[in-house]
């Protein structure tokens, strides 16, 4: 059996309905490692948003978890995350839902679900598309935070490849042969 890795995925901006595709070559590496360290650093407390492609968002904070059955073990690779973003005030600024493909197709619209039902912003975007996905739901206080928003949301890109690329590679068949 051959995986191919992940070339795109749909982009879905909650907020206005609009639709767009992520092309794996649009993110930097080392932005994308950046983005993958203050993942795991903001799972159990918030952590600061990194710098990415030269955006800075200073006092912005991030903190994420995943979404997955009530028999999760850690060395499975999680098939959905949310990652929420917070301003300088604590506001929540942004959430972002990140959905993997699966063999079951459930984890996708369960996270589609949480976004769609606990938010207080109005949303546009109904329908779940396939999986992967990423989306991206505005906040109530995202307005007073307009300065902020392409750093935002270039961390939100950078994150989302290396959060699915990651998790893509560790599910990818190994092979027993060893080099040396």
């Amino acid at each position: 059996m051959t995986t191919l890795s992940l070339r795109w995925f749909t982009h879905v901006n909650l907020g206005t309905g609009q639709i767009s595709y992520s092309r794996r070559g649009d993110v930097d590496f080392n932005d994308g490692m950046a983005c993958l360290t203050t993942y795991v650093n903001g799972q159990p407390k918030f952590a600061p948003v990194p710098t990415v492609s030269g955006y800075t968002a200073d006092g912005y904070m991030t903190t994420a978890r995943i979404l997955g059955p009530a028999d999760y073990e850690f060395w499975h690779a999680p098939r959905a995350a949310i990652v929420l973003f917070n301003g300088p005030d604590g506001e929540p600024v942004i959430t972002l839902g990140i959905a993997r493909k699966s063999s079951d197709a459930s984890h996708g619209p369960s996270m589609w679900d949480l976004l769609i039902g606990s938010t207080k912003a109005p949303v546009m975007a109904l329908e779940c598309p396939g999986e992967p996905w990423v989306a991206l739901r505005q906040e109530v206080a995202i307005g007073r935070h307009a300065a902020a928003l392409p750093a935002l949301a270039a961390v939100e890109r950078a994150l989302a490849w290396a959060w699915l690329d990651f998790f893509d590679a560790r599910d990818r068949p190994r092979s027993n042969v060893h080099r040396l």
